[in-house]
């Protein structure tokens, strides 16, 4: 019996857009399974909360792995895309984790900040965090790529760092416009690359942003 993997999340793009990601790009054995009754499902999980994969193994054991950044470095570490020395996995480790918390800067302004601010000031909010919190941030990630000079953020070819720049850009571009292209031309074209896959380009489609 073949290792397979079963991905757990809702039917959408989320958390779980870059491990399905990886799981496709990387050929592996796989499937989604949605929850049906989450209120009933979630005690169920390592941390009451998805994604969650599941690889059964040939021996017909299985591995249970939360945590989405958990996921997907896992699955990036077998596929070989997480950096070839110990200084290349750090690095690109480091890129995956700021882009981590620019959406936990991001998110909470269509949670919890919406729930207590009038749109006006949500506006006002959103317009503050996207400019002076998250857009600085972004802007080292174009001059990271720009110095590395291959197109790709470590080395000479895709890492998840790739994957996930290329999953984040437009979600944290919101509205179009906080990332002009012109200002950001390196991150436009490894996005533009990575899309070019039609692996990615299918999952994409399959679950745009919402």
């Amino acid at each position: 019996m073949p290792v397979t993997y079963e991905l757990y999340y809702y039917d959408s793009h989320g958390l779980a857009m870059i491990p399905r990601t990886v799981l496709s790009l990387g050929g592996f054995d796989w499937k989604n399974r949605f929850p049906k009754d989450w209120k009933e499902e979630k005690s169920t999980t390592p941390f009451t909360h998805i994604p969650v994969l599941t690889e059964f193994k040939e021996d017909g054991s299985k591995f249970v792995l939360a945590e989405s950044q958990a996921i997907y470095r896992y699955l990036a570490r077998k596929m070989g895309i997480l950096g070839t020395t110990e200084h290349e996995m750090a690095l690109v480790e480091q890129f995956c984790f700021s882009w981590e918390e620019l959406h936990e800067k991001f998110w909470p302004l269509f949670g919890r900040w919406k729930k207590i601010l009038t749109p006006e000031q949500l506006d006002e909010t959103m317009k503050d965090i996207l400019q002076n919190e998250i857009k600085p941030v972004v802007a080292k990630h174009e001059e990271a790529l720009a110095k590395n000079g291959t197109g790709f953020y470590v080395g000479d070819k895709m890492t998840i760092a790739d994957i996930h720049a290329t999953i984040s850009l437009p979600i944290l571009n919101h509205g179009g416009d906080t990332f002009p292209k012109e200002e950001f031309p390196n991150l436009y074209a490894l996005h533009e690359k990575l899309m070019a896959n039609e692996i990615i380009k299918a999952e994409f489609n399959r679950y745009p942003i919402s």
